[in-house]
């Protein structure tokens, strides 16, 4: 289960504002944080369409990837792994686990990998691979966004709702980091029909001039049926671009996970408590709010270097 950690910092108790985080990273499987929640809708639509192999596409260090083999592990599904690579097969943490859990790799130059959204090129890859259903970078369709839904009940039981009290006043924000839009679509989704209607979603954006996850998240949730006004993102703090880390971001996140006894790394759940924790000193948030911010699990950019030192 994933406990939820209050995170005593000044700049919230000056704000007068309780400041949480749920762990998703410790929910016991080897596909933690929001991956678990993304992925299982995914290989139950799989299967339900007679499929027996999943595919998908990301980096040398991708949280997505990891948790895609991890999760075909322990289903006994096969699984298939494109990785960006434009100098050819690389050596990593990630993709010695990928492996070692049987996931087979492919390589994909960086102009290859621009087209992983080409029907054409996908036409090429089931081809040349055989049948296979393929999910989308990062998890982020339907299915994915829909299984997020859950975080939210998951929330609501970790405060102790049992629908005996009132449970307006219980939180007033989820945040989490945003890289392709699906958990903050799904939480949105989740808040929208599931409780009232002054909670609030933010996604905090760790990619540079990605105005279009705004467009990606509206578009999910019109997919799933619903009609929610009650999120956006926050586009400040992608610290210069996904995978983008000064060592003033790194020594931070380093201390600020070494306080609270919070594993985190620089290029998702660290640029979101950084950034959350301006915001806080910007008094963007009412006193009396409780936010609460996700600890969306993919450690991976912390093994080995699987980020870029500077702005």
């Amino acid at each position: 289960m994933a406990p939820l950690q209050q995170l005593n910092e000044p700049v919230a108790a000056r704000a007068g504002v309780r400041l949480s985080v749920l762990r998703l990273d410790r929910i016991d499987t080897r596909a933690p944080g929001n991956k678990y929640f993304k992925l299982l809708p995914n290989l139950r639509a799989a299967r339900s369409a007679g499929y027996c192999r999943l595919a998908s596409f990301g980096g040398a260090y991708s949280n997505h990837i990891h948790a895609l083999a991890a999760l075909g592990f322990e289903e006994g599904v096969e699984t298939l792994g494109f990785i960006r690579a434009p100098a050819g097969p690389l050596e990593t943490p990630t993709l010695r686990d990928a492996e070692r859990w049987g996931m087979k790799l492919h390589y994909l130059t960086a102009a290859e990998y621009r087209r992983r959204a080409d029907p054409d090129f996908l036409a090429l890859l089931r081809a040349e691979h055989g049948a296979a259903y393929w999910i989308p970078e990062g998890g982020s369709n339907r299915f994915g966004a829909e299984g997020c839904r859950q975080i939210v009940q998951l929330l609501r039981y970790q405060l102790g709702d049992d629908f005996s009290h009132d449970f307006s006043h219980d939180f007033s924000h989820i945040v989490t980091a945003c890289g392709s839009g699906g958990t903050l679509a799904g939480v949105a989704a989740g808040l929208a029909l599931e409780l009232p209607a002054d909670k609030q979603a933010l996604g905090v954006a760790i990619l540079k001039g990605a105005k279009f996850l705004e467009r990606d998240v509206a578009r999910l949730l019109s997919e799933m049926g619903v009609v929610a006004a009650n999120w956006r993102i926050e586009h400040r703090y992608h610290g210069g671009g996904y995978a983008r880390v000064s060592p003033a971001l790194a020594s931070w996140v380093a201390g600020f996970s070494q306080r609270h006894k919070l594993p985190l790394e620089p290029i998702y759940t660290g640029k979101l408590l950084y950034g959350l924790l301006q915001m806080l000193e910007e008094g963007v948030f009412e006193p009396g709010s409780h936010v609460v911010a996700l600890h969306t699990g993919g450690l991976q950019g912390a093994r080995g270097g699987g980020f870029l030192s500077g702005a």
